[in-house]
C-alpha cells in the first residue's frame, strides 16, 4: 500500500551554511535554523536582486516544507531587523570554520537552541572584529556542550593543583611533571565561565581538539586547518 510522505510547513529563521547548484534553476542548500537544526533542501535560484541574501552569515526568514527526504525551501527573505555587517579577512575564515563545525557535528533535523543563540552571538562578534581566538573558543565550547560532550568538573572535589584532559577520562588530577597539564585555577575559571585568562582559552582549545578528533577522525584535520 502506498503511503504519502508526511509534510510540514514551518516558518523559521536561520542561516545558510553551504550552497551549490542543483539542476538548471535550483540550489541545494544546507541551513542551520531555530526549528530544525541542520536541514538540507532545495530552493529556486533567486532573482538577480535577491542573490545577495542567499549567502552565509545573512539572517534569513524561511518557509520550509519538510518531509522524510530533502526539504523544499519555499521562501527566503533577509531579516530586516537583524543586520550582521559583512565578515572580512581572518574573521571571515573564522565564520566559515564555525559553519563547517555545525555542518559536520550537528545531526539533521535535531534542534540546537543554545548553539543557535551562540552562533548568532559569534557572528555579531566576528562582524565587529572582536578577538578571533576567544570568540571561536566560546563557540566551540558551547557547541560541545549541546552535542553531548559536557565537561565533568567533579575532579575539583579533589584538592589537586594540576589537571590533565583526555577523551576517555575527561579532566583528572595529574602530577606537576605531566607534560600537558592545566592549573586548578584554570579549571575553576572554566567551571565558573570566566574566559578571560589565556590559560583557560588554551584548555578550551585542548578539550575541543581532543573531542573533535574523536568525533570526526581524519576529517578533523581538514576542519582545523581552516584556522591555521
Amino acid at each position: 500500500m502506498y503511503h504519502k510522505k508526511t509534510q510540514h510547513i514551518d516558518f523559521t529563521e536561520g542561516y545558510i551554511l553551504h550552497k551549490k547548484p542543483f539542476e538548471e534553476h535550483k540550489l541545494l542548500l544546507s541551513i542551520f535554523d531555530k526549528s530544525h537544526g541542520i536541514i538540507r533542501g532545495i530552493a529556486r535560484r533567486p532573482s538577480a536582486k535577491k542573490t545577495s541574501c542567499i549567502e552565509p552569515f545573512t539572517p534569513l526568514a524561511l518557509q520550509i516544507k519538510t518531509s522524510s527526504g530533502l526539504a523544499s525551501i519555499q521562501r527566503i527573505e533577509p531579516v530586516t531587523h537583524h543586520f550582521i555587517p559583512p565578515l572580512m579577512g581572518a574573521h571571515l575564515w573564522a565564520g566559515l570554520y564555525c559553519n563547517e563545525l555545525l555542518y559536520r557535528l550537528c545531526h539533521p533535523q535535531e534542534t540546537y537552541p543554545k548553539t543557535f543563540l551562540q552562533y548568532e552571538k559569534t557572528l555579531q562578534a566576528l562582524s565587529h572584529r572582536s578577538p578571533i581566538r576567544k570568540v571561536v573558543r566560546l563557540f566551540e565550547y558551547h557547541l560541545l556542550q549541546e552535542i553531548g560532550f559536557s565537561i565533568d568538573f567533579s575532579c575539583l572535589d579533589n584538592e589537586a593543583s594540576w589537571y590533565h584532559y583526555c577523551s576517555d577520562n575527561g579532566l583528572t588530577p595529574c602530577p606537576e611533571s605531566y607534560p600537558k597539564k592545566f592549573s586548578r585555577n584554570c579549571v575553576e575559571n572554566l567551571h565558573d565561565e570566566k574566559y578571560e585568562n589565556e590559560e583557560t582559552l588554551k584548555l578550551m582549545k585542548h578539550i575541543f581538539h581532543i573531542s573533535i578528533n574523536r568525533l570526526l577522525g581524519p576529517a578533523a584535520i581538514e576542519v582545523a586547518s581552516m584556522l591555521t
